[in-house]
């Protein structure tokens, strides 16, 4: 993959998780990018698991924080998969293919 291809691939992947959270906080009526999971909703880390997955985000699959609180990726902090708003390191957001799944309240009273 060339380096534009890499610089692409990754701003679309960490804009379009970051869109989805913003999206999801509306939804959920929580202050947005603030910390302290006062909303109801929360967001599952869901990766893509095959070989080409680093193993730091194989660690991550299936970890659930509330909305406003980040993902603990490798040591580093993630509000979403692609993100590198809180300090997180090339490693863990450049050519990240991992998702969110996100938990309404209703859902968990359903299952």
């Amino acid at each position: 993959m060339s380096r534009i291809e890499t610089i692409a691939t990754t701003e679309t992947q960490s804009m379009g998780e970051y869109a989805k959270l913003i999206e999801a906080n509306k939804l959920d009526n929580a202050p947005i990018l603030t910390l302290g999971g006062t909303g109801k909703m929360r967001k599952q880390w869901v990766t893509v698991l095959d070989e080409r997955t680093r193993f730091n985000h194989v660690m991550a699959d299936g970890q659930i924080q509330f909305l406003t609180v980040p993902f603990q990726v490798g040591g580093d902090k993630m509000m979403a998969p692609g993100d590198s708003s809180m300090g997180a390191s090339v490693g863990n957001f450049i050519n990240c293919r991992c998702t969110i799944f996100y938990i309404y309240p209703r859902d968990e009273e359903t299952a």
